[in-house]
């Protein structure tokens, strides 16, 4: 059974044919061309599905470009977060800089008075 069978729970004569090997087949030239027609989409569609899956520079940059996105907005979650951080202890973060700031001139200063 193919997976069109398997979805619709029907069976092709086809396939009752490819099953039974030994019987003849009673369809008619229009029943026989649109099995034609069936195979021929069939074929075409897996034909597509195995170039896709053979292009695999294709496959490898779309893979790439899926990354590219996800570290986009992983950055722009952490610029967010960054900002938040910012705005809620902004004075914490400026008066720490300006005492790091502060103690770096000291020991500077102190080092040229030493010397």
């Amino acid at each position: 059974m193919n997976e069109s069978t398997q979805e619709s729970g029907e069976t092709s004569q086809t396939e009752r044919r490819q099953e039974n090997p030994g019987t003849q087949d009673t369809r008619s030239a229009e029943e026989i061309q649109a099995d034609i027609e069936e195979t021929r989409q069939e074929l075409g569609e897996s034909l597509e599905a195995l170039t896709h899956k053979l292009d695999v520079k294709t496959r490898a940059r779309m893979q790439a470009q899926r990354a590219k996105v996800g570290a986009q907005q992983q950055a722009r979650v952490a610029r967010v977060r960054a900002a938040d951080i910012q705005r809620e202890h902004g004075q914490v973060v400026a008066v720490v800089a300006g005492a790091a700031v502060a103690v770096a001139v000291a020991v500077a200063t102190w080092r040229r008075w030493r010397q």
